[in-house]
């Protein structure tokens, strides 16, 4: 930048345009103290930078860690255990986050550990689905028609809580082991809790095939 005075020249240095770094004439010696202005400056302004995570974009919205910590934790509160006909049905002591349907009140209770009592949620709602866990099983063998296998998670048998699927497709529930209505039974009595089903008889699954179980639900052998 070039200025007048009385007939003669000043030069001015120019400076860029968002951080306001000054630009020395060309011609211009080294100077020391407008490089050090220059890096305080760029220094600065990298220190406040967020950086951007590929694949993602900023937004306005300050979602701190300590509010994601608080949502990732309410995902494992609530483990829905299954349903009684009354509320002096519910167990006597449970684990923390328990919850039942309680039928004739249309209600849902959960454990509360802290006050060893049985907290009400509200009107029943289909708690089943609020947490769904997905497991996989690889074979590594061929399995017999009409075969037994045991499965990578628990379920309550005759509640539709888990689905089947064989190599990304997902299984009928068949109704007899002759599979005129489908690809698998469950394995127990109705309201039992299994680990196991059941191979209709007319098929096979041979070694590298794989099972995928989609569970609604957290079952465990004492509920």
């Amino acid at each position: 930048m070039l200025l007048e005075f009385g007939g003669g020249e000043f030069r001015m240095s120019d400076y860029t345009t968002n951080y306001n770094l000054i630009l020395p004439e060309k011609g211009e010696n080294y100077d020391v103290k407008v490089a050090n202005t220059n890096n305080k400056i760029i220094d600065t302004q990298l220190g406040n930078k967020v950086e951007k995570v590929p694949g993602k974009d900023l937004s306005s919205n300050d979602f701190t860690n300590a509010y994601k910590n608080k949502i990732d934790s309410l995902q494992n509160i609530y483990k829905f255990v299954g349903s009684v006909d009354s509320f002096e049905n519910l167990p006597t002591t449970a684990q923390n986050g328990d919850v039942y349907n309680v039928i004739d009140e249309s209600k849902s209770y959960s454990w509360n550990d802290t006050t060893k009592e049985w907290i009400e949620l509200g009107s029943a709602i289909d708690v089943e689905n609020v947490l769904t866990h997905k497991y996989t099983l690889i074979l590594t063998s061929e399995i017999s028609a009409g075969q037994i296998i045991d499965i990578p998670c628990k379920y309550k048998v005759g509640v539709n809580c888990l689905d089947v699927f064989f190599n990304g497709e997902r299984l009928l529930l068949s109704s007899n082991i002759s599979g005129t209505d489908g690809h698998y039974c469950e394995v127990g009595d109705v309201n039992s809790i299994s680990n196991q089903i059941q191979i209709t008889s007319d098929w096979n699954p041979e070694m590298g095939d794989y099972f995928d179980f989609v569970l609604r639900g957290e079952y465990r052998d004492d509920t």
